[in-house]
Formats: structure tokens, sequence, C-alpha cells
């Protein structure tokens, strides 16, 4: 199931239980090698990234003999969200999908409100009056992150120095 979120929120393939060993050849090695990348380098993600035929041996997990894992659940979380941020620029399109529905919500409260005003028997309440502008103030405000979000997730992405696109070579 994760494995279907991950590749949903980074568009790569990065299956579950199948990351952490591998073996490549040479011009695999210096792809990966050759990334611009030097901080925060999500290692499964980049292993996607250069984009070489990969072939899965499937293996079969068995239960440690020894000790626990280090791994805390923060931990894990905390490291999907480095996968997620480094190679996805989704969640922040969320955030900019969030403030367009909560503006179109303020709208839509707006007129219910200019409709119960048309009525002379019902009264405009304060926390109605409230309510609208602290949804149109915080739908703007969420507005102009997402876009401040825009301008500096493709600077980050830029600065990334990642290949536009890798060439395999045939010999």
């Amino acid at each position: 199931m994760f494995y279907k979120i991950g590749k949903w929120l980074t568009g790569m393939d990065m299956r579950d239980g199948y990351g952490d060993f591998r073996m490549m050849k040479r011009v695999v090695a210096d792809s990966i090698i050759n990334m611009g990348e030097y901080s925060s380098r999500y290692m499964k993600g980049i292993f996607s990234f250069v984009g070489f035929e990969t072939k899965w041996i499937k293996c079969e997990d068995t239960e440690r003999v020894k000790g626990t894992s280090k791994w805390k659940m923060g931990s894990l979380f905390a490291y999907a969200a480095d996968g997620i941020m480094a190679f996805s620029t989704l969640p922040l399109r969320l955030a900019g999908l969030a403030s367009v529905l909560l503006f179109a919500a303020a709208i839509v409260f707006m007129t219910v409100c200019a409709v119960n005003c048309a009525d002379p028997s019902k009264d405009i309440r304060a926390t109605d009056v409230l309510l609208l502008v602290v949804m149109m103030v915080s739908s703007m405000q969420m507005l102009f992150i997402y876009i401040l979000g825009a301008y500096v997730s493709r600077d980050y992405i830029e600065n990334k120095r990642r290949p536009i696109y890798i060439i395999k070579e045939k010999k």
C-alpha cells in the first residue's frame, strides 16, 4: 500500500523492501556519483531517478535474531517526508488546491450571508462576518504562500543540478 502512495506522490518506482541492497553496473554507479546533489541525498529516490533498467530479485524477509531496529516511528515519517520533498512538489500543489477550496467555500458562505441579509426578518450576526473575513484572509494567505513556495521549489530543484536526462551508452 505504501508503495502505491509513494509512487503517486513522487512518480518513481520505489518498491517496499527492495531498495536496501543492490548490485549495479558501472554506468549506473557513475550516473549516481555524477548527480549534482550533495546534501540530503535520498538514495532510494536517486536510484530510481537515474532510470536504468531494474531487475527485482524477490527475497524473503526474516525476523532479527537479536536486537531491535533503531528506527522509531518519528524517524520513519521524517525519512518518508525527505523522500517526498526531494522528488515531488505535489504537497505544495495540494496546499495551493486547499487555498482555492477555502476561497470557494468563503464565496459560497458570502453568498449565503448575502441571501440571508436580503430577508429583513434575519439579522446579520457578527460571528458570520468574522468567519467570512477569517476565511477570505486565510485563503489569500495560503494562496500567496503557495505562490512563494512554487518559486522556491523551482529554485530548489534547479539548484540540485540533476541532469535533465541520462544517456545510456551502448558499446
